[in-house]
């Protein structure tokens, strides 16, 4: 194990500064490295950086962030690299990793190799290929993350996973109403939209709230859906008499 590894697994900031120090020294005196990424690329990227990521080294995170090339990794087509911004949603808690990545150029809707990720689902069946940033934040039900994936301007609002879920889909059926009812204030959301099995968010939320003993949740979200496809909650009252419509 090398001393830049063993530092960060011990989220020792100082020697991964002095290391990095000593890389980039090294790295200015040769004739054909001019940068530490080029001297010691998959390393440094695959085991270091990741590390740094995967184990929420904020610090250490930022600080190799600053050796020159490194940003310019953060989105390159590579079944490794693409998940680093993946890799930040699932291991840490918050949103301060994933803020760091995307305001060094992290890309909140990558593609692969042109492909988006649902058209590479969709032409190999690979529901791992299929994952979304905002999807994976939908599926932690961290609202921080959430709101930090709203609030970015290159974000693909309504993208389709491989299920043909959109992020409102999937946090209504993982039983937060109230971040979905926070996807509703954000233009642009669709909530005609349906998943390969033809449910549309108002069908998902009506099938969570079948489901549950309390519904009183779901029922301020509800009734805006029902608002957005145009249905009058009395008439809906009227013409559904259903355990649903009488807690209305």
């Amino acid at each position: 194990m090398s001393i830049l590894n063993l530092a960060i697994m011990v989220n020792d900031t100082e020697t991964v500064v002095l290391v990095l120090e000593e890389a980039a020294e090294t790295a200015e005196r040769s004739p054909i490295r001019d940068t530490v990424i080029q001297d010691a690329t998959r390393p440094l990227w695959t085991k270091w950086f990741s590390w740094a990521i995967g184990k929420n080294r904020l610090e250490i995170a930022r600080r190799m962030l600053r050796v020159a090339g490194i940003p310019s990794y953060l989105n390159q087509e590579d079944r490794y690299l693409d998940k680093l911004l993946l890799l930040a949603i699932e291991r840490c808690r918050g949103a301060d990793m994933a803020t760091l990545l995307l305001e060094h150029g992290a890309d909140p809707e990558f593609c692969e190799n042109g492909d988006t990720p649902l058209h590479l689902a969709a032409g190999e069946g690979n529901k791992e290929r299929s994952r979304i940033p905002l999807m994976e934040a939908t599926s932690h039900r961290d609202m921080d993350t959430i709101k930090l994936f709203l609030q970015s301007p290159r974000l693909i609002l309504n993208q389709r996973d491989y299920w043909g879920e959109i992020a409102l889909h999937k946090i209504i059926s993982k039983g937060r109403p109230d971040i979905a009812e926070l996807m509703l204030t954000w233009n642009g959301i669709e909530t005609d939209q349906r998943v390969f099995k033809g449910h549309t968010p108002l069908m998902v939320c009506l099938l969570n709230m079948a489901g549950t003993a309390d519904m009183s949740p779901y029922l301020s979200l509800f009734k805006k859906l029902l608002m957005r496809e145009g249905i009058d909650v009395e008439s809906f009252q009227r013409d559904h008499a259903t355990i649903v419509s009488e807690r209305l």
